[in-house]
Order: C-alpha cells, then structure tokens, then sequence
C-alpha cells in the first residue's frame, strides 16, 4: 500500500497510526491474559509470594494501558 500513489500520504500516515495503536492493544491483551490469572488468584486465596511476584507485570500492564488512553485522549 506504501507504494500505491492512489493513496494519499495522510491517510496511509493514519493507517500506520491505527496499526501501531492495535498492535499495543494486542500486546496489552496477551499481557492482561497472562497476569490477571495469577493476580486473581493471589487475591482470592491471600498468596502474598504470587502478588509480589505479579508486581513488575501488572505496573508494565497499568502504563501500557495508560498509554493507550493517553492516545486516545490526545485525538479528541
């Protein structure tokens, strides 16, 4: 699509944005399907050792998705 001249520069601009956004998504998705099991479980039975151990994943899952909200907010 980057060498079709069809397409204006400012609409293949945005897609390039649109594909950056999703991919972060995604990548917060998988993350979020990875630690929230663990942090749940670490709640419900009072597993303090897995709580901690889930610390640096959920801060890095809390920025990515602060990120993204940022973005958003940006664009209004």
């Amino acid at each position: 699509m980057k060498n079709i001249p069809l397409v204006p520069k400012k609409l293949l601009a945005l897609f390039v944005k649109i594909e950056a956004t999703t991919t972060k998504f995604m990548a917060a998705c998988e993350l979020a399907e990875k630690v929230l099991p663990g942090v749940e479980e670490g709640l419900t039975t009072a597993n303090m050792t897995k709580l901690q151990a889930s610390t640096g994943d959920v801060q890095h899952l809390t920025t990515t998705l602060q990120s993204l909200v940022g973005a958003m907010d940006k664009k209004k």
